[in-house]
């Protein structure tokens, strides 16, 4: 049981019967640590109500006109890592960078063009466990926030 990582979403109804025929499905050591990282980085403060310190500052400053970009960058860029070490205890050596772009977006409907921010996150660090290399990589567009 140590050894098993669950694929998300959780299935909760399948995890808690006994000798259920389905089983919940699984994924890999490097997946979960991912999912995870996922979750920690898109959750926002105060949405986990018995860990107040879930979540990641990208959604507390998702509509704010960004002033100073390198301020704002290194601000998000020590959130993702606080809550990264803090919360994925098996990850070492953490190397967070970010990139801020901005991209064109035409809307399918009206053919209207419209530019966003895209944030792109990339994560190395090593694994506890194996010594082995670990990395992620993920993007947003941000204000409002939404995936890549």
């Amino acid at each position: 049981m140590k050894n098993t990582f669950y694929s998300l979403p959780l299935k909760c109804e399948i995890l808690t019967k006994k000798n259920s025929e389905v089983e919940h499905p699984l994924c890999n050591f490097d997946e979960s640590i991912a999912k995870n990282i996922f979750l920690l980085i898109t959750a926002r403060f105060g949405e986990h109500r018995y860990n107040k310190t879930l979540g990641c500052e990208i959604w507390s400053s998702d509509f704010q006109l960004i002033g100073n970009v390198n301020v704002w960058k290194e601000k998000i860029r020590k959130s993702v890592e606080t809550v990264i070490q803090n919360h994925e205890k098996r990850l070492k050596n953490l190397i967070v960078s970010l990139d801020l772009s901005e991209e064109e977006i035409k809307s399918p409907i009206s053919n209207l063009i419209s530019i966003k921010k895209r944030l792109q996150i990339k994560i190395k660090g090593k694994t506890i466990s194996t010594g082995e290399d670990f990395s992620f990589e993920t993007k947003f567009f941000i204000s409002p926030l939404s995936l890549d």
